[in-house]
């Protein structure tokens, strides 16, 4: 099996008593081949501030406890089914005062057929308390109080192997006292060992009791890797999303002129969609190079 403990601890000595604090972490995970149990608790002083690191959230003591089910299917009236995996989580966090701040309900059905394509089907029910208001987008405020969420979704992707394969995931439920709808799909092309394209668009539909709650957030990406031999080779990925309005790029060339030592090019570049109203930037353009233990980097830069 894969049962572990782990466990850690970290403490933060400052000159300002008010930067001091420490953070530790503890979880038991119990799993064989059939079934999987784990447990966990983590806790963060409202005053930790490591001088290196991150950490989600300060103030806080947080218990996880989770269960999967993975049986192995061995049938004869189902041929074409391989495996299967119940999986649930549940998280509670409360202040280091012990005042609770969100739970998360989560549990996922997952079916894997024997040519890879794969099916899942997933809840989550979660509980956010707001001590302050934010802004979800520039216009749109949400106050402070206490929200529960609930999401359902359906999702699968065939077999990345494949000469073509993609996938998509639909889920709905509830936001922010208002309602969200995420549709997103991907999709993926291998022409041979030298050319390869992956692309995925992310569509949000937002519906908030507030003013200026209608809105909807999407997110174009698209990877390309290339690749003339096994010594010479690039990738480029290029995305977009609809609330910076940027298309931004970044190319890498990567030759691998002897054995463990590569000279890497690389291409960042990003043209912005003005709106009516906005002003315009002045081309900048900013150049790098460096060429030490073998790195070249240049970046290319255009603000439209």
């Amino acid at each position: 099996g894969a049962s572990e403990f782990n466990t850690w601890f970290t403490n933060v000595q400052d000159s300002d008593p008010g930067n001091e604090g420490s953070a530790g972490h503890a979880s038991l995970t119990l799993q064989n081949d059939l079934y999987g149990a784990g447990f966990s608790f983590t806790s963060v002083d409202e005053n930790y501030r490591p001088a290196l690191g991150f950490v989600r959230r300060r103030d806080m003591r947080e218990y996880e406890v989770e269960a999967q089910y993975t049986p192995v299917i061995e049938s004869e009236a189902l041929p074409w089914l391989r495996r299967f995996n119940v999986f649930s989580d549940y998280e509670y966090i409360e202040g280091q005062d012990g005042e609770k701040q969100s739970t998360e309900l989560s549990a996922l059905l997952f079916a894997q057929f024997s040519r890879r394509d794969n099916i899942d089907l997933f809840f989550e029910r979660n509980f956010e308390r707001l001590e302050v208001p934010f802004f979800i987008q520039a216009d749109t405020e949400i106050p402070a109080g206490d929200y529960t969420f609930t999401q359902v979704g359906l999702g699968g992707e065939t077999d990345s192997s494949r000469r073509m394969y993609g996938g998509a995931n639909l889920s709905v439920g509830s936001f922010f006292n208002g309602n969200r709808t995420d549709i997103e799909g991907s999709f993926g092309f291998r022409q041979s060992q030298y050319l390869q394209l992956e692309g995925s668009i992310s569509h949000s539909i937002i519906d908030l009791p507030v003013a200026n709650g209608e809105f909807d957030a999407t997110t174009l990406s698209l990877s390309v890797l290339g690749a003339l031999n096994r010594k010479f080779f690039a990738k480029a990925l290029v995305q977009y999303d609809n609330f910076s309005r940027d298309l931004q790029a970044n190319i890498r060339f990567d030759w691998i002129h002897t054995p463990g030592s590569d000279l890497f090019l690389v291409f960042n570049t990003s043209y912005h969609f003005a709106g009516d109203n906005e002003i315009l930037f002045d081309p900048r353009r900013d150049v790098f190079l460096n060429n030490r233990v073998g790195i070249a980097k240049l970046t290319y830069l255009i603000l439209l």
